[in-house]
């Protein structure tokens, strides 16, 4: 009877904890918009920018004529996706380096993450 006890408190709790959100590196949470992801292309041009992420589109960094563009490729419900967003021409990043993105607000940069 108390291991039966035992296994429904586990699950009660795990059930609760599943709903809480993720905190990645102390302060970037899931509820926040921010998720795990790989960049998949890195470049410049105006075949990265026709595929900018749509609320990317207004960014101050766009108006630089010397822009860089990273697609980043994250889980949304489960499935892949893929989103574009501007970055400074000076940024390191290369392709399969692991980074944190936030789709929803493309103001926030990219930031790396370890591996």
């Amino acid at each position: 009877m108390k291991s039966m006890l035992n296994i429904t408190a586990l699950l009660v709790a795990g059930l609760l904890s599943g709903c809480a959100p993720l905190i990645y590196e102390g302060r970037l949470s899931t509820e926040d918009g921010w998720r795990e992801g790989k960049i998949t292309a890195v470049g410049k041009g105006a075949t990265f920018a026709a595929i900018l992420a749509e609320n990317c589109q207004v960014s101050p960094l766009i108006r630089s004529a010397d822009i860089q563009y990273v697609t980043i490729q994250y889980r949304r419900n489960n499935r892949p996706v893929s989103h574009t967003v501007p970055t400074p021409a000076d940024s390191p990043w290369k392709v399969n380096d692991l980074v944190y993105v936030n789709p929803k607000d493309c103001s926030h940069p990219v930031e790396r993450r370890a591996g």
